[in-house]
């Protein structure tokens, strides 16, 4: 034997297998003692003391990070693996594990020294190795340490697909010293610059000082469906989840969420705490923010713009850190080590012809990346198709949320302990009214409310209260300005400043050059200055009081930008906007119909013409109400989406007798249902007919099996049968009938599903799947086994009334 391999080599390996098992049995709160861990590793290696593992570069494949993240992916598929009520099959086992973690530290070793190790002697070493990670780790760990899978299924698909391309995988990466500097300089500084945040009203706060976590859900949409008809319909179930759990059952995940749910805001606290996130190693990764309407901007000028280019751009912007130093490589190491966490923020922000593409962008780059990156996507809910296998839905806000918030604003002395009981009494009615849901709305109630002590009731008042609140009253209330208002105050105190703004900004927020501002804003108001050279003055002096105080229009990313700080304020300051650039009824509403169905345009503009001028809301409601009558081509998606939002604004307009007529229309023997297929149809049609149900009488469980008793039936079997992999190919049913199944007795709805047989069953679902003919046997299996259990049930119900 070697002597110097006896003396140096083994023990280093020695040391080595300890060390890794000590930290990951640390890492699962396992309290075996590091003496024993180290007893059971001198019980084998000594096997190997025969100069098979003398090798100084295999131990170096031991200590990469990589390495041990192999070894943690399979230890929580192991552990999840016994949560499997169902105990599928996986490709992923010991065996398999040991064969491809050793083939992966041979061709390690051979690439770095040349020498080949005996592949046998490296699958004895890893087995006994697993061997005590499986008897004195695996066996003891339960939920309590792993934590529960929702989607146990899927999730461990995942997780193996993860673990078997880390161990194929035949790129070697190795430290790069210089790119780790640069990272944690990086790291500190988007820290930084994300450890404030805007409060409205009160201007910059450290972060945590007012922050309150989200409460999300997180569902499933079935993989099953076609990922371009994705629906909450066909979903699979919902459950809570904290924000340190957000990438427990996939590294890709979307967030949606209502208009000022703290979406952003989220993001912004992942940059400061992802180190808090429940994953292995998490301050090894590299967060990169990136907003996404930029991606539509860098691009323009460069037909081959790439997802590498932009998250390299979005470095740079938010650190200002020099191009040479973060680069195509830079950024390509930490890719390739899977260590990004990548926040993809506002795809409802994208032009609307320009999100699902890239949407599919993002997703298919990351589909041949390293799958350890972890990757969020943000977007406002309403017409979100996702392409990510996870869904985290932000909650509305509760009780708990908004007494949290006030409780921080007490501290801050920016409300009164005493007001708190009042405060609350008055949002019990908002929120019961859906008023109020998102922290947004929270944070400026609170405003107003220390103003007025009376909070508004709609929308409207709320923005036009606030708005003159947080650009004018607060800051004229301060008698120690360094502002010059009565300069300004001709610019600052008409809301046509705003709107013009907002004119400039469309269609969504974008970002504002500050000399386009200031020749529009000497355009409106330089006949109310002595000279342009004043009015010049007084542009920048406001342009540098919004920036600096207003919490409303602010410089952007770019250099020498501006932009509306929130998307809910420019929407409400363009609704105002078009209002008055469009006379005409008819190109008001052809303006409008150019948003994109999750916009609150329609909302917002229904409700000013509503406050303003009540004959041309009338005579605006009338034109809407005549072109849904009008409506008989759905061919084409654009003109299904025209019919959309088009009910969307007459539900909003709270005009009955005009929604009843819609009701009608969509209740009979046209049967329009049928032929919409867009996403999220449900979300502005049930709505409606819930409320034309409740306030004049009509009975929609009738109504609806008058008219829609197959599409019905489908939607009841598609949510049974969806849940069998691979049977369902394609669903062409619209989703809405899932909605409307939904609102169905259950036991009217089993009486009727009898009245069929298997046959006429299966051939009624076939107009509404598409399956392989190979599965047509099966399909008619499992519709006949859920009609017997259905039977049963039944028979159960009538002995039971009996």
């Amino acid at each position: 034997m070697d002597p110097i391999s006896s003396t140096i080599v083994i023990p280093s390996i020695v040391n080595v297998s300890c060390s890794i098992l000590v930290d990951l049995f640390k890492s699962y709160k396992n309290r075996t003692r590091a003496a024993t861990l180290l007893k059971e590793v001198q019980q084998f290696i000594t096997e190997f003391t025969d100069g098979e593992l003398d090798s100084g570069s295999f131990i170096n494949f031991l200590e990469l990070p990589s390495t041990t993240r192999d070894f943690v992916d399979f230890i929580n598929f192991c552990a999840y693996r016994r949560q499997n009520s169902r105990k599928k099959k996986f490709i992923l086992d010991k065996e398999s594990f040991v064969e491809y973690l050793s083939g992966k530290a041979r061709a390690y070793v051979k690439e770095e020294v040349g020498r080949i190790l005996n592949i046998n002697t490296l699958k004895k070493y890893f087995t006994q190795i697993i061997n005590i990670i499986e008897n004195k780790l695996i066996q003891k760990l339960d939920t309590e340490h792993v934590g529960m899978l929702y989607f146990v299924n899927n999730s461990l698909l995942e997780t193996e697909k993860r673990i078997l391309e880390s161990l194929k995988s035949e790129k070697i990466i190795r430290q790069n010293k210089d790119f780790e500097l640069i990272k944690n300089n990086y790291v500190n500084i988007i820290k930084k610059r994300n450890k404030m945040s805007h409060v409205y009203g009160i201007d910059e706060l450290d972060l945590y000082s007012f922050y309150v976590f989200p409460r999300f859900y997180v569902s499933e949409p079935d993989e099953s469906t076609p990922k371009t008809m994705r629906s909450n319909i066909y979903k699979k179930r919902e459950v809570a989840i904290d924000w340190i759990d957000i990438f427990k059952e996939s590294n890709m995940v979307s967030i949606i969420g209502g208009a000022g749910f703290g979406k952003s805001l989220f993001l912004k606290n992942l940059i400061n705490k992802s180190n808090e996130l429940n994953i292995h190693n998490p301050s090894n990764l590299i967060p990169i923010y990136c907003d996404l309407k930029q991606f539509k901007i860098n691009s323009r000028n460069s037909p081959s713009y790439s997802i590498e280019d932009f998250l390299v751009d979005s470095m740079i912007s938010n650190t200002g850190i020099d191009k040479r130093l973060i680069s195509k490589d830079f950024l390509d190491y930490f890719l390739s080590e899977g260590r990004c966490l990548i926040l993809f923020d506002a795809l409802d922000e994208v032009e609307v012809e320009d999100r699902a593409d890239l949407n599919e962008l993002i997703s298919s780059f990351f589909e041949v990346t390293n799958k350890h990156n972890k990757i969020i996507i943000t977007s406002r809910a309403q017409g979100f198709i996702p392409r990510t296998r996870i869904v985290c839905n932000v909650c509305p806000v509760d009780k708990d949320q908004i007494e949290e918030y006030l409780s921080k604003m007490v501290k801050l002395k920016q409300f009164n302990q005493q007001n708190i009981i009042e405060f609350m009494r008055q949002c019990d009615v908002l929120m019961e009214s859906n008023f109020l849901s998102s922290l947004l709305t929270v944070s400026l109630l609170v405003q107003i409310f220390k103003a007025e002590k009376e909070l508004p009731e709609s929308k409207i008042d709320l923005y036009d209260k606030c708005v003159e609140y947080i650009s004018k009253k607060r800051e004229k209330d301060q008698k120690k300005s360094s502002f010059d208002f009565k300069l300004m105050s001709n610019i600052l105190d008409n809301n046509i400043s705003f709107e013009k703004l907002s004119w400039l900004a469309r269609p969504n927020n974008i970002e504002i050059k500050e000399d386009e501002i200031k020749k529009l804003l000497l355009d409106i108001h330089e006949d109310s200055y002595s000279s342009r050279n004043e009015t010049r003055i007084a542009i920048g002096e406001f342009l540098k009081f919004c920036a600096q105080r207003t919490e409303l229009y602010v410089a952007g990313n770019q250099d020498a930008h501006y932009k509306f700080f929130h998307r809910s304020f420019y929407e409400y300051f363009y609704s105002k906007c078009i209002i008055n650039e469009f006379p005409n009824n008819e190109d008001l509403l052809n303006e409008l119909l150019k948003f994109g169905i999750d916009s609150e345009m329609f909302e917002l503009t229904i409700a000013l013409l509503k406050k303003q001028n009540y004959d041309r809301f009338k005579g605006f409601v009338r034109i809407i109400y005549e072109l849904i009558e009008k409506s008989d081509d759905f061919e084409e998606l654009e003109l299904q989406s025209e019919f959309l939002k088009l009910c969307l604004m007459l539900d909003v307009s709270e005009q009955l007798q005009l929604c009843d007529k819609v009701y009608r229309l969509c209740f009979n023997e046209k049967k329009v249902l049928a032929k919409l297929q867009i996403e999220g149809t449900y979300n502005i049609l049930l709505p409606l007919f819930k409320k034309v149900s409740r306030k004049i009488g009509r009975d929609l469980e009738k109504d609806t099996l008058l008219l829609y008793k197959e599409e019905i039936i489908a939607a009841h079997l598609i949510k049974k049968l969806i849940k069998i992999k691979d049977l369902v190919q394609e669903i062409s049913l619209n989703f809405i009938f899932g909605a409307l199944e939904f609102e169905i007795d259950r036991m009217n709805l089993l009486k009727l599903l009898d009245l069929y047989t298997l046959d006429e069953l299966c051939s009624l679902m076939k107009n509404y799947i598409e399956l392989d003919s190979s599965k047509e046997i099966i399909l008619r299996k499992q519709i006949e086994k859920y009609m017997k259990t259905l039977n049963d049930d039944i028979n159960r119900g009538q002995e039971n009334a009996g």
